[in-house]
């Protein structure tokens, strides 16, 4: 049981950072297109 939460937390982790790294390379690339 703990084992389970402790992976789904942890690809929870991994999802959100991915997100929020490609919304960040996203934005860098869409601003620097129309600078």
């Amino acid at each position: 049981m703990l084992t389970g939460l402790y992976i789904t937390l942890r690809f929870g982790h991994f999802i959100s950072l991915m997100l929020a790294f490609g919304c960040v390379l996203y934005g860098a690339w869409w601003g620097g297109r129309y600078r």
